[in-house]
């Protein structure tokens, strides 16, 4: 599985956006958590709780919607590397650049 990760704000909240793809189940995926100590839910949305996931999420598509829905602009690159379609990789956006390291 890979996780591309970067943090952002969402309603004004931290917030840290896992997207990218499981290549045993061959779907991609998207969880937003909240970071704020004080939250209610630790997930603001999860593909799991979504109605397309598993077969939904064959492409990118579901998960772009829902940031565009939700106000959430990507880094430059996010996109790409969730479709890399890669495995037990960890990917991560530092404000300026992606860094990768394989678990």
């Amino acid at each position: 599985m890979s996780q591309v990760k970067f943090r952002t704000k969402y309603e004004g909240k931290p917030v840290e956006v896992v997207g990218g793809y499981d290549r045993p189940l061959d779907y991609h995926h998207l969880t937003i958590f909240d970071l704020d100590p004080e939250a209610e839910e630790e997930t603001v949305w999860s593909c799991l709780d979504h109605e397309a996931f598993p077969f939904g999420m064959r492409t990118t598509r579901v998960a772009q919607e829902v940031l565009n829905k939700l106000g959430i602009e990507p880094p430059e690159g996010f996109w790409e590397q969730c479709e890399r379609k890669l495995g037990n990789v960890l990917i991560t956006w530092d404000g300026e650049s992606w860094s990768q390291q394989e678990f």
